[in-house]
Order: structure tokens, then C-alpha cells, then sequence
């Protein structure tokens, strides 16, 4: 295919290195003339991959305006788009791009592909892409991308995973998709989704790139106060079997806030510890786990008010299990007591399907002793339609049955915060 590159940049000549190897003819369109000669002489590459040894430039058009880009099949935007401060924050500055699109759109023709790669923000197709587009007949598509600096051809041809946001993801481009596939040398699927979803994809990812920095270095000041190896700390945390959970898509999934009885207790305890040694300034994102999380159990049951009357489905802190100790049960039910006074009550009951059919006696063996537990169960109603007939809002705290969801559709006048997305209605 014909491609042309508009953005001689790190990732853009990464692009068009992994372009170039697979045949494809390149041309790249910069406005520095200085930085297309360097590319022409290898300085551009200098300090790059040994892989671009094998790739001849020498094929390559050069152009500082867009004369080539409506012989293009596919035309590959790799312009920045850098922060500016604002009076009080940072955006994103689109001016560069969308100046460039601007003088771009005229010259695009119909049944070219538009493949954005610069870094964009969620909304920011809608708000300033897609209008500059409006009239060019082409088709769009963006396409996040995830690149080590002096690894950009590699990474291109080795993804770790490929996003790309189109119109419509159950059909995407073919042309793009042979392009794709054509520079794919591993086995990593092509994934379509929304616009919208992948600039979620990137914003997420750079932002848990953050998320691991912040914490190996809360880490490693944490580990000094103690004479603790951070590396090693890290290495024997982190280095697990296949079989491990700390490295994969395990509890990363928008939900309850956690309970149970390990991760409230030792993130609570952990606060105490940072606090205690002088280091909570230090590592504000260990010190924040436990009251995060309890802010966000509070926010729950606040966004339900007016509700005078709530119904909890679900009880233990594992779904399905009998364990309700340091559950989101005892948590609601402690803010829901503190909200009691003499003039006002604010009740809240509780519904699950593994205490539906039991005993008292069998749900205080279930208790194991555990005092606040127990003092729930005068609370506990038989069935869900019991705990409906009692509630004006719901929370619910455990994936449904079909006879679950069907129960709470009927129910339009009940305001639900669905905790684990079934489908049902969800007020926020």
C-alpha cells in the first residue's frame, strides 16, 4: 500500500520503519525540512534500535507540504499534542492538530483511511476531530499507541495489544485491517472498539504507567525507614507463577468497593504505620487505599437519599460465600446507625441468597462469633420480593439470576445502585 506519514516525531518514523519493512510504500510529510534531511541521512535514527539497519530509507518520500496525501491509501497523523496550563489545571493542546487537519481535509479523497495516532483525551474525537473531518470523504480511525523510546519499530511489529477506535467495530475498514495485520508480526489480536473507548485505552494505560511509579517509589521510601531491599521487596512480590493475580485483570473491574477481612484491615493498618513513622507525606497514594475506599462506601449510600428505607442484596464480602464479617453489610449497616437520631430513622434491611432458606442458628454458626454480625440478623428478610416490599432504593451487592433481574426490572419506582453490573437499571 501507499502510506504517507504526516509528523516525523519518535513514534511517527517508528511507523513508518515498520511500514517500510513490510513493503509498503512510505512518504512522510514534516514542516522542518532540517528534521525530513536528517531523516534522509540516518541522524533522525541515531541513538534508535539496531533494527533500523535493515530499513531502507532511501525508498522513502520526502515532502514538507501535503502534495502526496491524496495518493495515499492510508494517511498516519503523528503530530503532538502537549499540555498547557490553564488558570488552574493542565489540557490538552489541539492546536497543532487540528490546524493540521484543517489544511489536510481539502486535500484527502474518498475511500482514503485517516489513522490517527497522536494522543487524544476522551470526547476530544467528537469535539475536535471528527468536525474537522466532516467534509472530507475518508474514513477515520485512531489508533493509541504504546511505545518505548529507541524500541518504536519493535513495539510496532511486537505489540503488546492493538486498539483501534472506528465507527463501527463490528466492521472495520478492510484496507486498514491488511495494513495492520501486514505489521503485525506476533500474535497479538487486532482489537475494534469505539472511539470513545480507545481513547479510554490510552488514557488508562499511561495513567497505570503512573500508578506503578508512584507506588514502587512510595515503596522504596517506605522499605528505606524500615532497611528493607525495595528491589528485592518488589521482585519476591511481583515475580509469580502463571497461576498469580497481582499482574493480571484480577479485581480490576469497576464494582464494589473492597471488604472482607484482609484488605480493609490492612490497608487501615498500613495508614496507621505511614502515619506513625512520619512517612504518610511521602506515599500519599498508600496512605489514601483504605480511606478512599471508605469514602466511596459512604458516597453510596448518600447518593440514595432521600431514601428513608434501603435494601442491601447481598451480604458477604464474596458473593456466594457465607462470610460476612468486614463485608460491605456491616460497613452500610454501621452508616446507616450513625444516621439514626431520635426524630429520624433510616432503616436498612438485608436479603442473600445463601441465608435465604437458613435458620437462625445456622446463620450464627455462619457469624463465627463475629458480635456485629450477628446483630444483623433480626435485619435479614427471607426473599427478595420481602426485601423489596421494604426498600425504597436498593443496593445491590451480588450478581443476580435471570428471576433476580426480572424481580427488580418490574420495579421502575425503586432507585438501584447496581454494584456489579447486571444489567439492571443503575442511578449513580
Amino acid at each position: 500500500m501507499k502510506v504517507v506519514l504526516v509528523g516525523a516525531g519518535n513514534m511517527g518514523i517508528s511507523w513508518a520503519g515498520a511500514a517500510l519493512l513490510n513493503g509498503h510504500e512510505v512518504s512522510i510529510v514534516d514542516n522542518d525540512e532540517g528534521k525530513l534531511t536528517a531523516f534522509r541521512d540516518g541522524k533522525l535514527t541515531q541513538g534508535e534500535e539496531d533494527l533500523w539497519k535493515c530499513i531502507d530509507r532511501g525508498s522513502v518520500q520526502l515532502y514538507s507540504d501535503f502534495s502526496d496525501a491524496p495518493y495515499a491509501d492510508i494517511v498516519f497523523i503523528a503530530v503532538q499534542t502537549p499540555s498547557k496550563h490553564e488558570a488552574e489545571w493542565y489540557s490538552c493542546d489541539f492546536g497543532p492538530l487540528t490546524r493540521l487537519l484543517d489544511s489536510l481535509a481539502p486535500k484527502l479523497q474518498e475511500g482514503q483511511i485517516v489513522l490517527l495516532g497522536s494522543t487524544v483525551f476522551p470526547g476530544a474525537i467528537d469535539e475536535h476531530i471528527l468536525p474537522r473531518l466532516k467534509d472530507a470523504p475518508i474514513t477515520l480511525a485512531y489508533q493509541p499507541v504504546f511505545l518505548r523510546a529507541g524500541n518504536g519499530v519493535t513495539d510496532y511489529l511486537h505489540p503488546a495489544k492493538t486498539v483501534v477506535g472506528v465507527v463501527d467495530p463490528e466492521n472495520p475498514p478492510q484496507k486498514l485491517h491488511q495494513f495492520l495485520k501486514s505489521t503485525t508480526w506476533n500474535s497479538a489480536p487486532i482489537n475494534y472498539c469505539t472511539y470513545k473507548q480507545a481513547e479510554f485505552v490510552k488514557l488508562m494505560h499511561n495513567t497505570f504507567m503512573c500508578v506503578k511509579i508512584n507506588f514502587a517509589n512510595e515503596i522504596g521510601d517506605m522499605c528505606a525507614r524500615y532497611g528493607v531491599d525495595a528491589e528485592r521487596a518488589i521482585e519476591l512480590t511481583f515475580n509469580e507463577s502463571p497461576e498469580g493475580r497481582l499482574l493480571t485483570r484480577s479485581h480490576m473491574m469497576p464494582g464494589p468497593p473492597f471488604s472482607g477481612t484482609c484488605l480493609p484491615k490492612d490497608s487501615a493498618i498500613l495508614t496507621g504505620i505511614l502515619e506513625s513513622q512520619k512517612l504518610i507525606c511521602r506515599c500519599p497514594m498508600l496512605g489514601s487505599a483504605y480511606s478512599n475506599n471508605d469514602d466511596r462506601i459512604h458516597a453510596i449510600i448518600y447518593s440514595l437519599f432521600p431514601a428513608r428505607s434501603v435494601g442491601i442484596i447481598g451480604m458477604a464480602y464474596r458473593p456466594g460465600y457465607n462470610d460476612v464479617r468486614d463485608s460491605l453489610a456491616v460497613k452500610f449497616a454501621d452508616i446507616a446507625n450513625s444516621l439514626n437520631s431520635d426524630t429520624s430513622r433510616f432503616e436498612i434491611h438485608f436479603w442473600d441468597p445463601v441465608f435465604s432458606a437458613m435458620s437462625e442458628q445456622a446463620y450464627m454458626l455462619a457469624a463465627r462469633r463475629d458480635l456485629k454480625v450477628e446483630a444483623l440478623w433480626p435485619q435479614v428478610v427471607p426473599t427478595l420480593g420481602d426485601l423489596i416490599a421494604r426498600s425504597d432504593a436498593l443496593i445491590v451487592n451480588c450478581k443476580l439470576d435471570d428471576a433476580g433481574r426480572k424481580l427488580l426490572a418490574i420495579h421502575q419506582e425503586l432507585k438501584i445502585v447496581d454494584l456489579y453490573g447486571n444489567g439492571i437499571r443503575k442511578d449513580e
